[in-house]
Order: C-alpha cells, then structure tokens, then sequence
C-alpha cells in the first residue's frame, strides 16, 4: 500500500505539491554548481601547474573531509582575511555536498586543497548548511602565510554535526599536491598547522563580524 506523504514534507502556494526535500536538494547541487562554475575560483582543489611561490605570497596546503555526505544541506568554509576581516568572494570551500563536487579521495569525502596568498594572517569560518550545527559552537580556524613558503595546514573534519582538526594525512596530501606541482618539489614543506581561535554561538551572541568583501581570487 502506499504511504501518503506528510503534509509537512510539502510546501505550499505555487511550489504546492512540490517535496522540500527535493527542493533542498535541487536547491544545494545548483548552488554549488554556481559557485564553482566561475572561472576564477580559488579553494575548491589543489591548483596544478605552479612554476614557483609568488614574491611575497606563501602556498598553503590543506584538506578537508567528511563523515557523510549531504543532499540536502552542505557546510562551507569562508576564507576571511585576519588585517581586515574582510571576506573572499572567489574563495569556495564546500565540505560535504553530494552532488556538484569531486573528490580526491572518494572513500573519505577529502580533497586535498590549496590557496596561494600573500603572507599574513587568516581565519576559515564555517558557513553551516546544517541548522543542527547552530545549535554547537563552531570553532574558526586561524593560520598564518609566511613568504616563499609552502606550508602544510592540516585537515578540517565534519563530523556529527562539529568541526575538529586531524593532523596525520600530511604524508598524503603533500604527494598529492606536489604530484601536481612538480616544480615544486625543491621547496621546504613547512608545518604551519591550523589552531582554533575561538568558538562562534550564534544563539549566545558569539559571532564573527565580516568587515566587507575583498572581490578578487587570491592567486
């Protein structure tokens, strides 16, 4: 026999009769394929190809991973300037989507990823798509660029709805990266892993303020 859906699985007015959680998840594929549809896109993979550190501007390798996969929702990592705490627009790092993204290593939702910068200080803050995650608080991630430098991060992981740091895949994601960029290989791999800076709880007026935008992809 066949079940009736919940009234609450529907929306209503023009989309009436439409499932919200298809519309959720029509809603993440499309977001994230708009995202990482631009052709100046920073964030998203390990760039390929480098000939060298830029002067003045450091090469930071990290990767992110994740428990299980979203249909529905996708967390995000917004890489935000620590001088002016202004974000980057070109800079899209999604975690978790189900659809719309590739990853590196399939069987643990990792991608190795790298941004190239010049050298100061950074925050990542997490842009929940969950709403379970605004009810825990959330750490930012601070890390620093030196320059002509390659520096490991580490890696962010999304699990049971919280945020932690891992710092063993650095074997991994260096071969990975310099697999990439052979040119490379000279450079010193510096650890320069991340650290927690505080933790946001929204619900308890612990946010953090986003000072403007800085339009332009870092390269």
């Amino acid at each position: 026999m066949r079940s009736i859906p919940d009234k609450d699985d529907f929306v209503s007015g023009a989309a009436a009769r439409f499932p919200r959680r298809a519309m959720r998840r029509a809603f993440t594929s499309t977001l994230v394929a708009l995202a990482l549809g631009g052709c100046a896109i920073a964030g998203k993979d390990a760039a390929t190809g480098l000939a060298g550190v830029p002067p003045g501007k450091g090469i930071a390798v990290f990767s992110t991973s994740a428990d299980e996969l979203s249909l529905s929702f996708s967390t995000r990592l917004m890489l935000v300037e620590g001088a002016s705490q202004k974000k980057y627009d070109k800079v899209v790092i999604f975690m978790d989507a189900k659809l719309g993204l590739t990853y590196t290593y399939p069987e643990t939702n990792t991608t190795v990823r790298s941004l190239t910068l010049p050298a100061g200080d950074y925050y990542l803050v997490a842009v929940p798509g969950n709403p379970m995650m605004r009810t825990v608080k959330t750490p930012v991630f601070k890390f620093s660029v030196a320059p002509g430098s390659v520096q490991y991060l580490g890696t962010v992981h999304l699990g049971q709805s919280r945020l932690t740091l891992q710092a063993d895949h650095r074997d991994r994601d260096m071969a990975y990266f310099l697999d990439k960029n052979p040119a490379l290989r000279g450079v010193p791999v510096a650890a320069s892993p991340f650290s927690v800076d505080r933790y946001l709880a929204p619900e308890s007026g612990d946010t953090f303020e986003i000072k403007g935008t800085i339009w332009d992809a870092p390269q």
